[in-house]
Formats: structure tokens, sequence, C-alpha cells
């Protein structure tokens, strides 16, 4: 796999990431119906995003320490 491709496919899965989790919290398994403040959980993934997108080594790094958090919740909530 090139780089790019590997880079392209990080920053869609992040996306994805941050789709999900507002989709999650609004419409498929909200806790209350209508949606709740839980969505707000999506905002420490925006930090990450323009590091994504332009390829910074450094926030691969440290991004994946946070996406462990996502998983887990995830992990649970199953």
């Amino acid at each position: 796999m090139t780089p790019a491709l590997l880079r392209n496919l990080a920053s869609g899965s992040l996306i994805a990431l941050i789709a999900l989790c507002v989709a999650w919290e609004l419409w498929l398994a909200p806790l209350r119906p209508g949606g709740s403040w839980l969505v707000l959980k999506v905002l420490p993934l925006l930090l990450p995003l323009f590091g994504i997108l332009h390829g910074r080594i450094y926030t691969y790094r440290w991004s994946t320490l946070l996406i462990w958090l996502y998983f887990t919740e995830g992990t649970v909530r199953a």
C-alpha cells in the first residue's frame, strides 16, 4: 500500500468515526429521545483532524491514544 492511500484511509476513518459518533448520539441510539448532550464527545476528535488531513506523523501518534477511548466506549456499550 502506498503512503498516500494509507493517509487517505486514516483521514476517511477519522471522519467516519466523527460522523458515527454524531449519528449515534442524535439518531441511532441516543440515551434520551431526541438526542443528548453526549454528542459533544465528538469535539476531542476534531482536534487531530487538521493534522491527520495534512499527514503530520506526530498527530497520528497521539491521536491513536485518543481513539482508544472511543473504541473502549463502543465495546462497553455493545
